[in-house]
């Protein structure tokens, strides 16, 4: 889990060690959105992510 306090979106990378993640599911709770389905993904090759303003983001890697 990845908590962006700030007022204004946030870019961070996220180093993971071993094999590339597959699919990742993302539960996010912030200002415009409750988290009732999980946003399915290929998590970025290069880690990067984007966190929006006062935001709790929740990421389910599969490896």
């Amino acid at each position: 889990m990845i908590v962006n306090l700030a007022d204004t979106e946030q870019q961070v990378k996220l180093d993971l060690l071993g094999d590339t993640p597959g699919n990742t599911e993302l539960w996010r709770l912030d200002r415009r959105q409750n988290p009732e389905k999980a946003d399915v993904f290929d998590f970025p090759g290069d880690g990067k992510l984007s966190l929006p303003a006062q935001s709790f983001s929740l990421f389910i890697i599969d490896s």
